[in-house]
């Protein structure tokens, strides 16, 4: 497990993790026990489709609404969960959450950042469906999705999602230390 020392100027995931987890009633399926954290995460993806009023240029409109734990068995795929005036509201199950070592350090500052996010790679489909493709903790891989033309949306991340989150960076990553500046004395001085 990392140690992170005081001399950084953040707060460890775990501080802040757990602030967020002893919330009242924010917690509805934490773990017991996060070790041996696997290196993928389960979710699933709900979008909306929404009508819009009062705008000459558009009718409707999609948006991803937020990302959710998931079972292994959960079914792959969109169903609705919510349909009426307002809208629809579909789930999209069979994502993971890829956990690599080499990105321990996107995760970490991910976390620690004003607001911490899965990022949400999608298709715009020929009808104006959205289509989710990829959920990613790392926003440094949303990044490029976005360079190179995907759309990617930003969700809160789940509370069991975080505590897993911050759990794989405290086994797998440590911080650089910063290295102190001292001036350089060259051997160079002013006799004047």
């Amino acid at each position: 497990m990392a140690d992170f020392p005081a001399r950084f100027h953040f707060r460890s995931p775990m501080q802040f993790g757990m602030q967020l987890a002893c919330a009242p009633g924010s917690m509805t399926n934490i773990p017991e026990s996060t070790k041996g954290v696997p290196d993928a995460i389960v979710v699933a993806v709900i979008t909306a489709h929404e009508p819009v009023e009062n705008n000459r240029w558009i009718t409707e409109r999609w948006r991803v609404v937020g990302v959710v734990p998931a079972s292994a068995a959960a079914d792959e795929g969109r169903r609705v969960i919510r349909s009426g005036p307002g809208g629809e509201q579909y789930m999209w199950g069979g994502f993971r959450v890829q956990l690599r070592t080499s990105d321990a350090d996107a995760y970490y500052f991910n976390l620690i950042g004003q607001n911490p996010s899965l990022q949400v790679v999608c298709q715009t489909l020929d009808n104006g469906e959205l289509r989710p493709v990829l959920v990613t903790a790392d926003y440094i891989d949303a990044m490029a999705h976005r360079e190179a033309g995907a759309e990617v949306h930003a969700a809160a991340i789940p509370p069991a999602i975080y505590v897993l989150l911050e759990q794989f960076i405290l086994e797998h990553y440590t911080p650089e230390e910063t290295q102190s500046r001292r001036k350089r004395d060259d051997g160079i001085r002013d006799t004047g």
